[in-house]
């Protein structure tokens, strides 16, 4: 399901992206295919990577191929530019934490599909998002949870390396969800969702200075839905 933002911290009726889509899970990827049009991507039961180009009206297209083996990882994590070329790229966690970036290449593909590992020791945090600009210096940043509910901004330099991580918040632990929304709220900057245990959903407003203010619920019920964002 597509729920539609209002551009100020509500949604619009919800739309069905595909129908039968299953359980498996979805990574976001921005506009991958260079066509003006929020994509996402599935890793199928082989180990397929399919991508779902989307139609621009809350639709999606069929599935095509774009890579191999996807299967052992254990998130993706897309819709980031880290290597600053203005292209969409994706990025793989490994089961032991490394941490490998797919350059795209606006084709509905990516590049030349070698990795290259950019960190490791990842799989001591979860629900890794991309955020946006969340800092406000027109680089994409990274948001993830630690094992004991710290929240950590890995801020990028733009040109395929991280500036230096740093908390921004604690007592995260209890969110079943976190990840980056968009300009949720419209005033301009980027901002943090998550969902509670008892399945409210949280705007947490970014001040375009790589922190956010209070939280406040923005929906009641999500915890019937199994992945968001």
């Amino acid at each position: 399901m597509i729920y539609p933002g209002n551009g100020s911290a509500g949604f619009g009726a919800a739309l069905t992206a595909a129908p039968a889509w299953g359980d498996r899970p979805f990574t976001t990827l921005g506009d991958f295919t260079g066509d003006g049009n929020a994509d996402i991507a599935r890793v199928e039961s082989d180990g397929r990577l399919m991508l779902y180009s989307g139609n621009g009206r809350g639709g999606l297209a069929s599935p095509t191929p774009i890579g191999n083996g996807w299967g052992g990882f254990a998130q993706l994590i897309g819709g980031i530019d880290f290597n600053g070329d203005r292209k969409t790229d994706l990025i793989a966690r490994t089961a032991a934490g490394d941490l490998l970036l797919y350059t795209g290449d606006v084709q509905g593909g990516c590049g030349h599909w070698a990795a290259t590992r950019i960190g490791n020791g990842w799989n001591a945090l979860s629900w890794i998002s991309h955020v946006g600009d969340f800092t406000g210096d027109s680089r994409g940043d990274l948001v993830a949870l630690a094992a004991d509910g710290r929240l950590w901004l890995y801020p990028t330099s733009g040109q395929g390396s991280w500036g230096s991580p740093m908390q921004i918040g604690y007592g995260w632990g209890s969110f079943t969800a976190i990840f980056g929304g968009g300009d949720v709220d419209g005033d301009g900057a980027q901002d943090i969702i998550a969902r509670s245990g008892t399945g409210d959903l949280l705007l947490y407003p970014g001040n375009g200075r790589g922190g956010f203010l209070s939280g406040r619920v923005i929906g009641a019920g999500w915890n019937v839905i199994s992945q968001i964002g």
